[in-house]
């Protein structure tokens, strides 16, 4: 489990081999119920919102760092999911377009004002996050559906925790871990967490 900016775990490790090969890719601590407990608990004690600029600097530094390290990522889905280079840098573009929509629309997410009877009134809708979004995702696009779940969500304000496949967790790891290689602290409006 990645949260925080580091791993943790049982003490019993995930092993995750290349599918065609049978080769170790790598492995990570294995985590269990009390972990994900815990980190259920941390991310919904997340504290306030973070500003809307602050969520659309961390997606716009993930998309940059996963840009930055694209053909380390494509390198590590191609090993993790068996799926031909070419397609697995397609998968990191998306990924990165993704992140990059979802950082324009952080900033998008305003509540309205509606007149209402009545002389000097008016009423006024605020958006509110959720709370914890809980992603599950498959093996087959390791980055990218994950992608797609993490970012609206960091979007909104939510904290967020990840189950990525226990096929392929290294790249959602990865991935998670992209915002603090720029800056070690714990990034503003990045609190993800993924469990295996």
């Amino acid at each position: 489990m990645f949260l925080d900016g580091r791993l943790h775990g049982t003490g019993h490790e995930l092993t995750v081999t290349d599918p065609w090969l049978g080769s170790i890719v790598g492995t990570l601590p294995a985590d269990g119920p009390e972990q994900v407990e815990a980190a259920l608990t941390v991310l919904a004690a997340a504290g306030p919102t973070p500003p809307a600029t602050d969520r659309r600097e961390v997606l716009a530094r993930a998309a940059d760092l996963i840009t930055q390290r694209a053909e380390e990522f494509a390198a590590l889905i191609t090993a993790e999911a068996g799926i031909c280079r070419a397609e697995s840098a397609r998968e990191v573009e998306r990924a990165v377009g993704n992140l990059r929509v979802a950082a324009v629309e952080a900033e998008r997410i305003r509540g309205e004002s509606i007149p209402v009877p009545g002389a000097d009134r008016l009423a006024v809708t605020v958006p509110e996050p959720i709370g914890v979004v809980a992603a599950i995702t498959p093996f087959n696009r390791p980055l990218n559906q994950v992608v797609v779940k993490v970012a609206p969500a960091v979007a909104a304000g939510c904290p967020v925790a990840v189950k990525p496949s226990e096929r392929t967790p290294l790249t959602a790891i990865r991935f998670a871990e992209s915002p603090y290689r720029s800056r070690p602290s714990s990034p503003t409006g990045w609190r993800s967490s993924s469990a295996n």
